[in-house]
């Protein structure tokens, strides 16, 4: 899927090729950037938004940015590509490539640790993994969800989603 985004980010960025080869041409001493921008790069990205899109400045506080909250106010499709993909890659890093990471040897389980006052604030928390953010509302939060599973028949596995409401009682 990363590979689907990287070849649509591309494809999106040849619409912008003329103005990427004119900027290259007359920056070639203080060139950070070529012809294959990198996406994960946000200096490269700041030159593609700012100096060759001639994007203006989106947040004063930063204002060559290219955080989420800035590439979502520029809507570009490349933006928005690039916004996805980033939340994918969040996803797999979180949830794919570190649960199965956390299984316990003896079991095969997964074994979280809940923390009836873990939070600063007194709330109730999860750790070693964190399971209290399993995506569920989008097409890979329900593979995700799948994964987790009663051991015998016998058992009942609960998911609750509160949805910022506190919980007084957990039973």
């Amino acid at each position: 899927i990363l590979k689907e985004y990287e070849a649509q980010f591309y494809s999106e960025l040849e619409e912008y090729s003329t103005q990427i080869e004119e900027y290259i041409n007359k920056n070639k001493r203080n060139l950070k950037i070529d012809r294959k921008i990198n996406y994960n790069s946000p200096t490269q990205l700041a030159i593609l938004l700012y100096d060759v899109l001639k994007i203006g400045v989106i947040d004063k506080k930063s204002p060559r940015g290219t955080g989420e909250d800035i590439l979502q106010k520029i809507d570009l499709p490349l933006c928005n590509l690039i916004l996805e993909k980033r939340g994918l890659e969040k996803l797999l890093g979180t949830y794919i490539d570190k649960l199965p990471e956390c299984v316990s040897d003896k079991d095969g389980r997964l074994h979280a640790k809940f923390n009836q006052v873990g939070a600063g604030t007194g709330r109730f928390s999860s750790s070693d993994p964190n399971l209290q953010n399993i995506p569920i509302r989008d097409d890979l939060g329900k593979p995700i969800r799948a994964a987790f599973v009663a051991s015998d028949a016998d058992h009942t596995l609960v998911a609750a989603d509160y949805s910022q409401i506190e919980l007084r009682l957990m039973a």
